[in-house]
Parts: C-alpha cells; structure tokens; sequence
C-alpha cells in the first residue's frame, strides 16, 4: 500500500497546482501523510481543505483523531 501512496501524493500534489481549490485532493494527500505517520504534513493538508470546505465534518473528524494521537504520543 505504502509503495502506491507515492505516486497517489504525486498525482495529487498536481492536481493541486493546477486546481489549488480541489478540497478533496488536499483531504486525500492528508490521508495518505496521515496513514504514512508524517502527522505534521497531514495536518497542513487537512486544514488547507478546511479551508476550502469549512463544513466538512470528516475533515475535522480528522484533525480530532490527528490531536487524539499525537496527544498519545507525546503523554499528554
């Protein structure tokens, strides 16, 4: 799974240059850092969608499980 999650990043990271307001591109590089555990880039993609799409709840269902563990992980 990892190895294909390269290329979906790349393939998004152009989708975005071209359409910078594409929220859905930015929700999924944030899934794919988040699942790769580079927590601190999933959070700039996730938040750059909400931005895009202030409603999403899943978006923040995100960014609450981001907080939930990195929480975890530093003990506090």
């Amino acid at each position: 799974m990892l190895r294909y999650a390269w290329s979906s990043l790349q393939s998004y990271k152009l989708v975005v240059e071209l359409k910078p307001d594409q929220s859905q591109a930015w929700m999924n590089m944030g899934g794919i850092q988040h699942i790769k555990g580079d927590y601190a880039a999933a959070r700039q993609y996730y938040q750059r969608a909400l931005i895009l799409t202030p409603g999403s709840k899943l978006l923040k269902e995100n960014l609450a499980k981001l907080d939930r563990l990195e929480r975890r992980l530093t003990g506090a």
